[in-house]
């Protein structure tokens, strides 16, 4: 008789529920037993001989097996999902060994209760706990069979001959494996959606979850898809290149390759930007963002853009080709009118496939750094002014300037600007680059200032103590992993963990009571934010000397690339207003911060960068040559600490300040598609993106032509385009 080992999720599902719910009933018990007699005037006999260093011993031992086990409870019924069976798995084992170690002890004891007469009760509750254990060590045990069962019958083809990754993604190798995941998606009434780097907020980049599922948190770097039977694909096997024409600079790229370095998933010698550069006599993009590790088509089509009003990424775009919500796939050549409404088309239109761009000729930046104060009489640039011959108002040093970035502090006391301008160097000839260093130029270093202001950040935006310690806990953890890697290149993976560990577990050792001081405190570091702001970000000086750079434009253009997303995890939502209204916005703002304090300002900086005009549709920048809009814009982005307490964007949140600040001021603005948008009245916040957006509802109806059963929208951009 033929056995049917096939074990079904929901069944998995079920028994892990379980398992967890019997562990967490057993700490419960396990706890009270420990502890109720005590109180009741009954304490346990264990130590009567051993004395303060015996009960210290056995809370060190109990309480380290139980904390283990509310793990588990955690995991179990909180983070397990169809993509995290292997690591619950491992837990699950490691949890049955820590059980039956931790039921040898309970043994031990009740040897020990016989030899000095306890009272009948405590050999009761000893046999009990023992019990307890034994038992959950065999349904653990149980468990794991089943999930090794699991994991080893599950069905991984979709029926067209592709499998799904354990991670949750699809990874196709090839167009004809896409368009079977889009044919399948019309057939089952399915999803479809493409991640590149997740630096996108996570709603914005996948399919809507399963029923009954939660959907994922809505917050950049989110690496998990959500769990059911939506198709979420990752593009990691799309990274070739074809070279069309290496003397005219013709190059046709898959779409999931990297701009730059994207640490952990590719090298810097495996991305575009680098390939490009040594072909031949060297190639290059117009322009690029403050961060590389982007792919391609996720840079292109969430209208990402540097700080320039002079160059324009559009100029090295050839065509797109893209696979619309039917399969049917083709190229669309720039001379093609629907090429304008690919370009930012945030994954509605199709799946991109492939790029074609026309390069322009290499070049290096030459550039400075410099912080200065707000104030008129010390700044560099008239910030809410007209401006002069001497000091150019903010607008004038927009346009004059190549490339550009300025992180302005407003908060009181501290008041400074901290301003990052570059030229291009051509023709290019060979020259030793000096880098830009947003941080120290020492790796160790860096990566200290950052763990350092993320520490500042979560105490500052969370107000639950556990949950800081929890985060700056995770905190010490990214630093540690971090510094492995990097230590691990150089004296190998061995030392490199071990030095990375005693590192951090002494600075952690160090930090531990001035955390917990300032987390019960939290006061005193808000208090002090204006002195912590002066010390980490100083005014240019003798001491603190202007900053120099000259470097290839793929190294330093991009002058993010050294922070970590996680460990420095910063969201924002990108502004993008008319250029000829800077002088208005900058006092608007200016006037904002001042009247409300810290719940304007919080204790982060903002940035401030120009923005160039854009054919795209959908664009931040999208001009008719007729609006507002047709002389490019002025950026705003406003951070927000991944770890804060709520969310940033809902009605009467952060955000939502500044929005209405604009609105209500008659200012028009759109918003960076990729970041964070408003998530509350859809309906008038969709009426007014159309409104400032004059191609958005041809952008629609052909969006509608080209997925007819809507195969690539969620409701995430059913609710924001659609105001449904």
């Amino acid at each position: 008789m033929k056995i049917n080992t096939k074990i079904e999720w929901s069944n998995v599902e079920w028994w892990v529920h379980f398992y967890a719910y019997i562990t967490l009933a057993v700490v419960i018990y396990g706890i009270l037993a420990a502890h109720v007699p005590a109180i009741i005037g009954h304490p346990w006999t264990t130590c009567d001989e051993g004395g303060v260093g015996c009960i210290v011993t056995i809370h060190l031992f109990d309480v380290s097996m139980t904390l283990f086990n509310r793990l588990l409870v955690w995991y179990g019924l909180w983070r397990f999902s169809s993509i995290r069976v292997h690591s619950f798995l491992l837990l699950l084992v490691i949890g049955v060994a820590v059980n039956l170690v931790f039921f040898s002890f309970e043994c031990s004891l009740i040897f020990d209760s016989f030899d000095r007469n306890a009272p009948t009760w405590e050999i009761v509750a000893l046999f009990s706990i023992a019990i307890l254990l034994l038992g959950g060590a065999c349904l653990g045990i149980f468990l794991v069979l089943k999930l090794v069962l699991y994991l080893q019958y599950l069905p991984k083809s979709n029926g067209e001959g592709l499998e799904l990754g354990i991670d949750g993604y699809y990874h196709p190798k090839t167009e004809e494996e896409i368009i079977a995941l889009v044919k399948k998606a019309n057939k089952e009434k399915l999803q479809v959606r493409c991640r590149g780097a997740a630096h996108s907020v996570a709603q914005s980049i996948y399919t809507n979850p399963g029923k009954g599922q939660p959907s994922v948190p809505n917050k950049v770097s989110e690496d998990t898809p959500p769990n059911g039977p939506n198709i979420n694909i990752m593009l990691d096997q799309f990274k070739k290149m074809t070279w069309l024409d290496k003397e005219k600079g013709i190059v046709e790229a898959e779409s999931g390759i990297n701009l730059g370095a994207d640490p952990g998933k590719s090298t810097l010698e495996e991305s575009f930007l680098w390939k490009i550069w040594n072909e031949g006599d060297g190639w290059a993009l117009e322009d690029l963002g403050g961060i590389t590790h982007q792919t391609i088509s996720g840079f292109i089509m969430t209208g990402s853009a540097g700080g320039t009003l002079m160059y324009d990424l559009v100029d090295n775009i050839a065509a797109f080709r893209i696979i619309d919500g039917e399969g049917n796939v083709a190229w669309i050549e720039k001379s093609n009118p629907l090429f304008y409404a690919m370009g930012t088309s945030l994954g509605l239109m199709g799946i991109v496939t492939k790029i074609r761009f026309n390069l322009s000729p290499k070049y290096f930046i030459k550039g400075q750094e410099k912080t200065t104060p707000t104030a008129v009489s010390d700044c560099q640039i008239d910030l809410f002014g007209s401006g002069s011959a001497e000091q150019p108002s903010l607008e004038t040093f927009l346009k004059e300037t190549p490339y550009t970035r300025i992180m302005w502090w407003p908060q009181k006391g501290s008041e400074r600007i901290v301003t990052w301008s570059a030229s291009r160097e051509t023709p290019y000839t060979p020259f030793t680059p000096d880098p830009y260093h947003e941080f120290s130029s020492s790796g160790l270093i860096t990566k200290l200032e950052e763990l350092g202001a993320a520490i500042l950040y979560t105490i500052l935006g969370i107000t639950n103590f556990i949950k800081i310690i929890a985060n700056i806990l995770h905190d010490f953890n990214r630093f540690r992993r971090i510094l492995t890697k990097q230590w691990a290149a150089t004296m190998g993976a061995f030392l490199g963990w071990v030095f990375a560990f005693l590192l951090t577990l002494i600075l952690g050792i160090i930090a531990f009571l001035p955390i917990c001081f300032l987390a019960i405190f939290r006061f005193i570091p808000k208090l002090l934010l204006p002195y912590i702001i002066n010390i980490i970000q100083p005014l240019t000086s003798s001491k603190n000397p202007l900053k120099e750079f000259e470097d290839y434009y793929y190294s330093s253009l991009p002058m993010d690339n050294v922070v970590d997303d996680i460990l420095m995890g910063t969201e924002f939502t990108e502004i993008w207003l008319p250029l000829n209204r800077t002088e208005e916005v900058m006092n608007l703002l200016n006037d904002h911060y001042i009247a409300n304090k810290y719940s304007a300002t919080g204790a982060f900086s903002n940035e401030i960068y120009a923005g160039n005009t854009s054919p795209f549709w959908m664009h931040q920048g999208y001009t008719n040559g007729m609006d507002e809009f047709k002389d490019g814009t002025i950026r705003i982005d406003l951070f927000w600490y991944t770890v804060n307490d709520g969310i940033p964007n809902g009605e009467g949140d952060y955000y939502d300040q500044f929005w209405k600040l604009f609105k209500e001021a008659g200012i028009p603005f759109r918003l960076h598609w990729g970041k964070f948008v408003p998530d509350y009245d859809f309906k008038d916040w969709a009426t007014y993106y159309k409104t400032n957006l004059p191609k958005m509802g041809d952008f629609l109806k052909l969006r509608e032509q080209r997925d007819p059963n809507n195969v690539f929208l969620t409701t995430y951009w059913e609710k924001r385009l659609y105001g449904i």
